[in-house]
């Protein structure tokens, strides 16, 4: 973060409005990741309006797409679906097709947070064909995995099979395991729900050995409170 914060002063020292921009933008996607919201909405929303200050459509489009996923990640639904919009339009225009897949994926999450299922089913599905067609298998594994919540949430356990299975064989070749890890975890709450406890132990179980290795905490918490839900059915 340090980084960007040099970048982005050095920019403002020289008068550098495009090179603020940027560091303006990857300063606010690095804060997202740290949970610094507050701080990234901040300097996404600089970052938007000198692009269109500049007229650089393509550095808008990416700006609001980080902008709309950290709305989502507050819960702003509004907000958020109205950045990715815009987003994915100003993509369209440019025929950014990696761009359009991101956008879409993002707007399938918010549509998963507010319940519009199909929407949500049928962004997550276009996204998919399109990294399908890039081949970027990142991309894949992501929107499987979110097809998959989306399917758990309407309870079609064979479509959250199907999804689930596929994103995890993605990212074991990736080796990420955080994706391993939020995968399984999805795919235990299904095997609880259809009370295939043995199974669900086994994936929960396997979550949480990767959220320790991962110190992630949060990980750690949903997937232990899983596996107590699990346990207390058995009795």
């Amino acid at each position: 973060m340090t980084l960007h914060h040099t970048a982005l002063n050095a920019a403002r020292k020289i008068g550098d409005r495009h090179g603020e921009a940027t560091a303006l933008n990857n300063l606010g996607d690095v804060q997202h990741l740290t949970g610094d919201y507050h701080d990234a909405i901040t300097n996404l929303e600089q970052s938007v309006r000198l692009y269109r200050d500049l007229d650089d459509r393509h550095g808008q489009a990416n700006a609001l797409n980080n902008l709309g996923l950290v709305h989502y990640l507050t819960d702003d639904s509004a907000n958020a679906t109205a950045a990715l919009e815009q987003s994915l339009l100003l993509y369209q225009g440019l025929d950014d097709r990696h761009g359009q897949a991101d956008a879409l994926s993002n707007l399938g999450l918010v549509q998963r947070q507010t319940q519009h299922h199909d929407v949500a089913i049928a962004n997550l599905d276009h996204a998919l064909a399109i990294y399908r067609d890039l081949n970027d298998r990142q991309g894949q594994a992501n929107a499987l995995r979110n097809l998959g919540a989306v399917h758990l949430a309407t309870k079609c356990y064979p479509e959250v099979t199907t999804s689930l299975e596929q994103a995890l064989t993605l990212y074991c070749d990736l080796n990420d395991r955080q994706g391993q890890a939020n995968a399984l975890l999805i795919l235990g709450v299904m095997q609880q729900q259809i009370q295939d406890y043995g199974r669900a132990i086994t994936s929960l179980e396997q979550a949480l050995a990767l959220y320790r290795d991962l110190d992630d905490r949060r990980g750690q918490a949903n997937a232990r409170n899983y596996l107590g839900a699990v346990q207390l059915a058995i009795g």
